[in-house]
């Protein structure tokens, strides 16, 4: 092809436009408060986990981590925190529910 005939191609890539360059760098919530809030709702924010929890948030509000590196901590962050800020309800045991009927059963109740 012809350099004359061809069109010109940009060759960077153009800036964003300025409404992109607002948004990064307005401020936003801040996850390592909210997670915070969450744990002391929670009552576990002693925890291992629940102070695993609050490292991960530190590292999705800092602002030099790389995009790739928030979205891993987002996805590591939402599954230590569904079993630390919503602690399990009680499992019983078979045996005692097995048991419980027997006994109202025996008692007429």
């Amino acid at each position: 092809m012809c350099e004359e005939c061809s069109p010109s191609r940009p060759r960077r890539k153009p800036a964003p436009p300025a409404v992109v360059a607002r948004a990064v760098s307005a401020p936003i919530g801040s996850v390592l408060e909210a997670t915070r809030a969450a744990l002391v709702q929670a009552g576990t924010l002693g925890t291992p986990m629940g102070q695993a929890a609050l490292v991960l948030a530190a590292r999705i509000d800092d602002a030099n981590e790389p995009l790739a590196a928030i979205t891993q901590a987002t996805k590591q962050l939402a599954a230590t925190l569904t079993p630390v800020a919503q602690p399990a309800a009680e499992t019983s045991d078979p045996n005692d529910e097995f048991t419980r009927k027997r006994l109202a059963r025996e008692h007429g109740a």
